[in-house]
């Protein structure tokens, strides 16, 4: 029942109780964090989630992750997924969700494809909608993560 705004206090609020850093994000950033997710949430705890992925540094691959990130095919996944971004636009929620689709368009098992996208991204097999997700990492960001998962290359 709160405001847009109130409800940007009291999740940022909580978040930085929590130990989450927001340098760098503005109040526009805030907002629209909220805008994003504030339909999944159900509780202010439910942010941290997000948060987690967004608010962090970057993203760290378990053992797991990282032997399906020296897998030629997921290094070529990595690429065409690169590729899709160049290709596409990146500014708001329906141009990622396009770049997505375009993806998963281009690729021969559309659901595995995603699910190494999102271990890529995150790390994890499970996790946030993707294309909230990198809306939310902004473009920068997302190419960031794709290069550190391009480090696990095999030579």
């Amino acid at each position: 029942d709160m405001d847009n705004k109130a409800q940007v206090d009291a999740i940022f609020e909580h978040l930085a109780r929590r130990g989450f850093a927001f340098d760098g994000r503005d109040k526009r950033w805030q907002k629209k964090f909220v805008d994003l997710v504030v339909d999944d949430l159900h509780t202010l705890a439910d942010a941290e989630a997000m948060a987690s992925h967004v608010l962090t540094s970057g993203v760290s691959y378990e053992k797991r992750a990282a032997e399906l990130l020296r897998e030629d095919a997921t290094q070529a996944l990595i690429d065409h997924f690169e590729g899709c971004i160049k290709k596409g636009k990146t500014s708001s929620l329906k141009d990622w969700k396009g770049v997505f689709a375009k993806f998963r368009n281009e690729v021969d098992i559309p659901g595995r494809a995603l699910s190494t996208i999102r271990v890529v991204l995150t790390g994890e097999r499970t996790g946030p909608n993707l294309a909230v997700l990198t809306t939310l990492l902004g473009e920068a960001d997302t190419r960031n993560r794709l290069e550190k998962a391009r480090k696990y290359r095999s030579h």
